[in-house]
């Protein structure tokens, strides 16, 4: 049993690990593809920038290494 739990532990760590970032690459993007569409028109130009900005913050905070990744090295 205790083999069984190690190993469910392994792929919730690692599922944890995996859909954390692809959640974050996706909603980035899907930011910043709103922003470019928000830019097109003159009036929503500074609305579109921050969050074309924000997108690209989501995308760079969810691929920088977590602590626990830095502690298992």
């Amino acid at each position: 049993m205790d083999h069984l739990s190690r190993l469910i532990q392994q792929v919730a760590d690692f599922l944890d690990r995996v859909l954390g970032r692809t959640v974050s690459l996706i909603l980035g993007v899907f930011l910043m593809l709103v922003g470019l569409g928000m830019m097109a028109s003159v009036v929503l130009l500074p609305g579109g920038i921050a969050v074309g900005v924000l997108g690209a913050l989501v995308i760079a905070i969810g691929m920088r290494p977590r602590k626990d990744d830095e502690q298992r090295a």
